[in-house]
């Protein structure tokens, strides 16, 4: 007999209680960015794990803030329940393209350089409840493509 162990998200992931997004450009510019707001509601008793992910094929910035001055959300994404079978829905709500700026500056994550050809950098975060939070991905290169991921655990 085989014993296998599972990890927290895929254990969740089988009690519908996980989810994912993403939003990516293929097109960046030098300096141009990708923006995705995290807003977490204020009624939930459920705790909030969020594992963020960046990518890039050339060297960029990913800069994480907690409660930055939003002036629009921008556009909700779609999130999907990693159990494909599952029905529960995501009480938090994510968009890109938000009017957002400033906040308190929680990571700064480098992904590659000028000489490295495509970078991969995750961070781990337990939300707080009723906060927004601003994630940014900015191209340090011209003819860039970048895609910033989000997956949650509400449990």
């Amino acid at each position: 007999m085989k014993l296998e162990f599972m990890g927290y998200h895929q254990a969740k992931a089988h009690d519908s209680d996980a989810y994912f997004c993403n939003r990516e450009d293929l097109s960046l510019s030098n300096t141009q960015t990708i923006k995705v707001l995290v807003k977490t509601p204020s009624t939930t008793g459920r705790k909030i794990l969020a594992l963020i992910r960046a990518q890039a094929l050339l060297g960029s910035t990913l800069h994480i803030y907690e409660a930055p001055t939003v002036t629009d959300d921008g556009t909700e994404l779609i999130i999907y329940n990693k159990n494909r079978g599952g029905n529960k829905t995501a009480v938090t709500k994510i968009y890109h393209t938000p009017t957002a700026t400033g906040g308190t500056l929680l990571k700064t994550l480098l992904l590659g350089d000028n000489n490295v050809i495509g970078d991969d950098k995750m961070d781990e975060l337990l939300l707080a409840k009723n906060t927004d939070y601003l994630i940014v991905l900015t191209s340090n290169n011209a003819a860039n493509k970048g895609m910033v991921e989000v997956d949650l655990v509400e449990a």
